[in-house]
């Protein structure tokens, strides 16, 4: 923003601490003598927005419009509070309209528009616009991740090959995420999932180890490393990782699906029964417990 008189500084600190207190304090003190209000009403409306009065942090970042219509972050931030106050398709022609304004790439109006449109393409019954909506959702978070470092960009981008099964090139995402977040335990974690899913096991299971290293108590990667040591036949190693996920997770239906496996490995078949029930009365649709219980009926008899 452009500074109108020597207060903005100060006014911007105060924000930046967020003392909201002194910040409103300022504002009213200097709105009506300031040569330019325009980044008062500015900030006044974000300080709204985090108050959560949304209707009032509309009516300043529109006052702040109304002095100067070409400015870029305050169509961001008018674009934000919609999302906030879920009126999308507003906040969406919000964004357009800054996307058009902007004279350089701006990764965040390109990652709120493709949240937009993938949000949009999920909840309409149209088939041909969902699949339009879901297209230009996937090209603007390419957008995103090529110009910008939100770590959120480049999450969903790879949540969209990888619905789209293309794992190798979710992969790819993931792993360039890393050279923004090197210990991030969700994109590890995900990232050693998808190794699985391409039947690359020793990557996998470095990246899972990674996890466990950087956070002993990460419910998804030890889940998905005892699925590893699992494979490959480590049985108690396995079920070691099971006991640490079902202390945080005792409802987890693919935790217990997993153990009843372990213990039919044992021949302990009552125990795997009763696990293999677990799974299911916690997800009675779970057709890979339903199939495993029905195999260990088969061998019991």
């Amino acid at each position: 923003m452009s500074a109108g008189s020597n207060i903005d500084w100060l006014l911007h600190i105060y924000f930046a601490r967020k003392d909201f207190m002194r910040c409103k304090m300022l504002i009213d003190q200097e709105l009506y003598k300031h040569l330019n209000p325009e980044y008062l009403y500015f900030v006044k409306g974000l300080i709204d927005r985090e108050e959560g009065n949304h209707i009032e942090a509309m009516h300043n970042l529109q006052k702040a419009i109304e002095l100067n219509s070409r400015n870029v972050e305050t169509y961001k931030e008018i674009g934000k509070t919609l999302f906030i106050m879920g009126r999308f398709n507003q906040a969406l022609n919000v964004f357009r309209e800054a996307e058009e304004l902007s004279p350089r790439p701006d990764h965040e109006i390109y990652h709120y528009i493709g949240s937009l449109l993938h949000r949009s393409s999920s909840a309409s019954n149209q088939l041909e616009v969902a699949r339009q909506e879901a297209a230009e959702a996937k090209m603007y978070f390419q957008k995103a991740v090529q110009c910008g470092k939100k770590l959120e960009s480049f999450q969903r981008l790879a949540e969209i090959y990888r619905k789209e099964k293309e794992y190798g090139k979710a992969i790819e995402v993931l792993e360039n995420c890393l050279l923004i977040a090197p210990e991030n335990t969700a994109v590890l974690t995900e990232i050693g999932v998808l190794y699985l899913k391409v039947n690359e096991t020793q990557k996998a299971f470095d990246r899972l180890l990674e996890v466990i290293n950087i956070d002993g108590k990460c419910s998804k990667g030890l889940l998905a490393f005892g699925a590893i040591l699992q494979s490959r036949n480590d049985v108690d190693g396995a079920l070691s990782k099971y006991r640490e996920v079902a202390i945080t997770e005792p409802d987890n239906a693919e935790l217990w699906n997993n153990i009843g496996l372990c213990f039919f490995k044992k021949q302990k078949y009552i125990l795997a029964i009763s696990s293999l029930r677990k799974s299911i009365w916690l997800s009675p649709i779970n057709y890979n417990a339903l199939y495993n219980l029905s195999l260990i009926y088969i061998a019991g008899k």
